[in-house]
């Protein structure tokens, strides 16, 4: 059985993450821990602003807030019970980002869901980045971003976006591995400033790797010319109608970070549909 962790803030893009994270565990036969950060407010010497009696206050608050939204869910979904999801809670204190990452790892979970504003965030929000872009691009498992308002579907349509990598196949397999039972017809974009003739031939060998290997995939393949890139596999992905856009997400250096384009934070920032972000093992 897979396992998921679903971060919580008890905010409505959070909540609706929770309820899409029990539809997607419940086709794939999956178990939830929905995890709170308490932050701790620290003042400029570093030290605490609130005593060790009122963080754990705000704990207790928190566990029931926590327990509060498990119970509502049931509620809401009188089917629950005649499905085998399990879930669990938990609390912790500290930094999101960083504590998100630490339980992943040590609950060794297959896969975080994660809720963000999409398209409707303000272009200041856009331009400082997000905490679920951060984990997207930081965590070592497969982030499943989930825009502001959006519903499960059950994955019919699925967008892989390519660099024709290497190691597309690879990730590819990972994505359909991750959402089965789910057979979803796969739009392989690559989207560049310009078509090379080394890309054709780049698509033309992964195509055929890829097909020799699962003849049974419905596997259908995309050279796009476009200036902006991000822009316009959001744009094709709203065309088909794809249920779930898969990228694979490198690591960078420093330098890196500073001096080149995210296209895993843009994409994340603009878009309406669900988000599954690989990263480099």
């Amino acid at each position: 059985m897979k396992k998921i962790l679903v971060p919580t803030d008890f905010s409505e893009n959070a909540n609706n993450a929770f309820f899409y994270a029990l539809a997607f565990a419940s086709e794939i036969e999956a178990s939830i821990i929905l995890l709170h950060v308490v932050e701790m407010e620290m003042a400029v010497s570093d030290m605490p602003l609130l005593s060790g009696s009122a963080y754990q206050a705000k704990k207790e608050a928190a566990e029931l807030a926590i327990q509060a939204q498990v119970e509502i869910a049931r509620g809401l979904n009188t089917g629950w019970a005649d499905t085998k999801i399990r879930t669990e809670t938990k609390v912790e204190f500290g930094n999101p980002v960083p504590n998100i990452k630490s339980i992943a790892e040590k609950k060794k979970v297959d896969l975080i869901i994660m809720g963000a504003r999409g398209s409707h965030k303000s272009t200041l929000a856009k331009m400082l980045g997000t905490r679920s872009s951060a984990i997207a691009q930081q965590a070592r498992c497969p982030v499943l971003i989930i825009p502001e308002g959006a519903l499960f579907r059950p994955v019919i349509q699925l967008a892989y976006a390519s660099e024709l990598s290497s190691a597309d196949p690879y990730e590819l397999w990972r994505a359909l591995d991750l959402i089965k039972p789910f057979s979803p017809v796969v739009r392989y974009l690559h989207v560049s400033q310009g078509i090379e003739e080394t890309e054709v031939n780049s698509e033309d060998r992964i195509r055929k790797y890829i097909e020799s290997q699962n003849s049974a995939l419905q596997l259908v393949f995309y050279q796009i010319n476009a200036q902006d890139i991000d822009k316009e596999l959001e744009k094709q992905s709203r065309t088909f109608d794809v249920d779930l856009i898969v990228i694979y997400h490198k690591s960078k250096n420093i330098f890196q970070r500073m001096f080149t384009h995210s296209h895993t934070k843009h994409l994340l920032s603009m878009s309406d549909i669900p988000v599954l972000v690989l990263n480099e093992e």
